[in-house]
C-alpha cells in the first residue's frame, strides 16, 4: 500500500484598493469503493488513505472566492503523484482551460500539443508521461465556488 502525497499550488494575480478577492482551496484525494448499505451494494467515495496497484484515485480541488471582488486569471496546478499515471480524458473543470506538463511543471500545453523528447526525438506525450495538470480560470466571481480535478491510477 502506498501513502498518497497531494501537493497543490494556487496562484492568483488580482489586486484591488479596498475590496479584494479571497480565494481558498480545498483538496481531496478519494477512491470509489463498493460497500453494502442496508443490504444493497453501492459505490461510495472515501478518502484515499491506502491505495492498491491499479486502483484509481480521484483528485478534486474545490475553490471558493469568499471575497467581495472577482478573482481573475487564476492558475491551479496539481502534480500527478509519484508512482501514479494520469487517466486519459479524466480531467475536468467547467469554464477552465486544462493543460498538462511532462517536465515536472516547467512547461504546460494542451494534451494534443504536449511533447516529450525520447532519445533525441520529439514525440507526442503519452498520458503516462504527464507530471502535472493545470487549470486556467479566467474569473471566479465573488461568492462563487467550483471544482476541478482528474483521476490517476497507481502503477
Amino acid at each position: 500500500m502506498k501513502k498518497l502525497m497531494l501537493t497543490m499550488l494556487l496562484s492568483s494575480f488580482a489586486s484591488a484598493a479596498l475590496a479584494a478577492p479571497n480565494v481558498s482551496l480545498d483538496a481531496k484525494a478519494e477512491v470509489d469503493v463498493e460497500k453494502e448499505i442496508a443490504g444493497v451494494k453501492q459505490i461510495v467515495r472515501i478518502v484515499a488513505d491506502d491505495v492498491s496497484p491499479g486502483q484509481e484515485v480521484i483528485y478534486t480541488l474545490t475553490y471558493t472566492n469568499s471575497g467581495d471582488e472577482p478573482a481573475n486569471d487564476l492558475e491551479l496546478k496539481n502534480p500527478v503523484s509519484q508512482n501514479f499515471h494520469y487517466v486519459n480524458g479524466s480531467a475536468w473543470g467547467e469554464g477552465s482551460e486544462i493543460q498538462f506538463s511532462a517536465d515536472g511543471g516547467k512547461t504546460f500545453a494542451a494534451a494534443e500539443q504536449l511533447t516529450v523528447n525520447i532519445n533525441g526525438k520529439t514525440q507526442k506525450a503519452a498520458t503516462s508521461d504527464y507530471t502535472n495538470v493545470l487549470w486556467k480560470i479566467k474569473t471566479i466571481n465573488a461568492g462563487d465556488t467550483g471544482n476541478v480535478g482528474f483521476k490517476a491510477k497507481l502503477n
